[in-house]
Parts: structure tokens; sequence; C-alpha cells
């Protein structure tokens, strides 16, 4: 068997070759076949724009917040090649000492930086490393510009869940200032008839009343670009494509899929081997093996761990493993 080493990256060495369930590949695959409506703009021209794996992130800081990037995949790759088992000839020593390294800057990592912060003794000191421009991992805003109009939507932060009053994130809560009960939303100020908009990914408010649209900017030869309200109730009769298109028949999957995207990662990047959460064949779960204590003087916290993507978990267990430091590790 080959080194893997030595091996040149490819679809191979990316397990390209290996099998996949069924229910693995239709429950995770993005089709890329917008074409049908960008009649002048094909998939392939859209995917060119940047590179096909990261896709498209935003305007300004935003653009390389994304956190599944290129980059990020092929750092992982470079580490499971052993590049890295030897330190580069040009590191420098900074000659900086930290008590505790934090690497990642979401809310796992923030978190747990402040919790060190209000427990550790007073001298020692905490270093948080984040490799995007903007921190806060998946929970962040993000800024679009289309037509040169901003736009602004979340990126992972799709909802804020009130906690049981006198518990545990209660009281994070309001010592980090967030003691609003409920979120003021921006109000309706637009020329056109009040739309109802949803207020997480998770719903579609108006849509079974026609009460939604499509915006058809300066790529289908609209500037100022224009809204067609109610645009499948109406079978795009008003938009600006082709009668072809309108019709269905214009579609032609050799023309306008520019490719199969398979995405095998779970809500937070993370794809758990069978046996992850609640282990296998009388075999403790591999999670619960990375909770349990430190490995060394390393400690593990994010969501994955917890098997519920969200804020809260990403709290909870920052304070579990910073617990875990400080009591043990960092106890000397």
């Amino acid at each position: 068997m080959p080194d893997p080493r030595s091996a040149i990256p490819g679809e191979p060495t990316l397990g390209m070759d290996e099998c996949i369930t069924r229910r693995d590949f239709l429950g995770s695959m993005l089709l890329a076949s917008g074409a049908a409506l960008l009649e002048s703009v094909t998939p392939a021209k859209l995917l060119a724009e940047k590179d096909e794996f990261t896709g498209y992130g935003g305007v300004g800081e935003y653009s390389t917040s994304n956190g599944n990037t290129l980059e990020v995949l092929e750092s992982g790759h470079t580490i499971r090649y052993g590049i890295y088992d030897r330190l580069p000839k040009d590191i420098i020593d900074t000659g900086e000492t930290y008590d505790c390294v934090i690497v990642g800057g979401g809310i796992s990592g923030l978190a747990a930086a402040l919790f060190f912060q209000r427990q550790a003794r007073p001298a020692m000191t905490c270093l948080v490393l984040e490799n995007h421009p903007v921190f806060g991992g998946e929970a962040k805003q993000n800024e679009f510009l289309v037509d040169g109009k901003r736009l602004i939507a979340h990126q992972g932060s799709a909802i804020y869940q009130l906690q049981c009053p006198n518990s545990f994130l209660a009281h994070f809560y309001d010592s980090i200032g967030l003691k609003a009960p409920k979120l003021e939303y921006q109000k309706w100020a637009g020329p056109w008839p009040e739309m109802p908009l949803s207020r997480t990914p998770y719903e579609a408010v108006g849509l079974e009343h026609g009460q939604y649209g499509f915006w058809f900017g300066a790529r289908f030869g609209r500037t100022p670009g224009m809204w067609l309200v109610d645009p499948v109730g109406k079978r795009l009769q008003g938009a600006p494509v082709s009668e072809a298109i309108r019709t269905g028949s214009g579609f032609d999957a050799q023309r306008d899929i520019a490719g199969i995207i398979l995405n095998r990662w779970g809500h937070a990047y993370l794809s758990p081997q069978p046996g992850f959460f609640f282990g296998s064949d009388g075999r403790p779960a591999p999670r619960e093996i990375l909770r349990n204590r430190p490995f060394g003087r390393i400690a593990f916290a994010n969501t994955d761990l917890a098997g519920a993507m969200d804020h809260r978990y990403s709290i909870l267990e920052a304070n579990r493993a910073m617990n875990q430091l400080l009591d043990g590790v960092l106890a000397t």
C-alpha cells in the first residue's frame, strides 16, 4: 500500500472511490441547475466566479469568512499527509508564552476564553487563534451586493432561544449583556405592498398564499431590477425569461447542470462514523471519550461533541472543557 504521506491529492486520496449509501447520497446532494432560470448565465459560469468548492461568501471581510472553504479543506489534508509532523524551518519563536491557547474563535472558543478570564488566577493569560477575519464561527451575519443593493442576512445564527430563569445559560447571557426577552425586527419600509418575511430559515411565511417573490436583476436585462410576486403561482408570467423556460421544456441536463456537489459534512461540518455519538459493539462512544477528560494538556469543546449544534451547547461544552483544564492541567 502506498504511503499516504507521499500521495498526491486527488480523487482516490479524498475517498471519492469509496462506496456511499443511497441515503447518504440523496440526503446531502446539491444540484447546481440554476440555468433553467438564468438562461443567459450557465451554472458553469456562475461557479467560475470563485473556486467551485468554496462558493460565494459575500462581500468585504465576509467573503472569506465562510467556514468550509477550499483553503480549510486543503489544510486538513496537509495535516493528514503528515506535512506538519515536523515543524517548518521558517517558524519564528516570538518569545510569547500563554497559559491557555484556544484554537477557534467561534462561540465555543470565545465562551471558553471568557470562562478562563473569569475563573483563572489573575496572572494567567489566554490566546485565541482564529483563521478568519470575522470571529464568531458559524454565528455571524453576512453581507451581499445584489445589483448595487446591500443585503444583510444571517450565516449560521438562525435562532435565539430564551433560557429558563436562573439557569446557568440565563445567567451567562445576562453576564454578557443579552438581557432582552425578545428581539426587535426591522419594519417594512419599501414602496411595495408589505410581504411577510420569515424570521428563521426553517419557515416560509406566505409561500402558500403567494406572498413571496423572485428578484430579477441585471443578469436578466433588468436595470433596475424587478420583483415578481408569486412566480410559481403565476407560472413565471411576467418574468424576463423565455417561453421555453415557462413551459418547462427548456431544461437540458447536459447543458444546465454544471456539477453535482456531494456534501458529506453535517450541520457543523462534522461527518461522524457510525457509533460516534452512542458507541457500537459495546464500545464507548468516541465523543464521550473526548469529553471525559483532557488528552494531556488538550481539551475539546464544540457543539459536535454534544450532538446538538446550537449556541447553547457551544457554551456548555466550553464550560465543561475549561473546568477540566482549570481543575487539572492548569491547577498548579
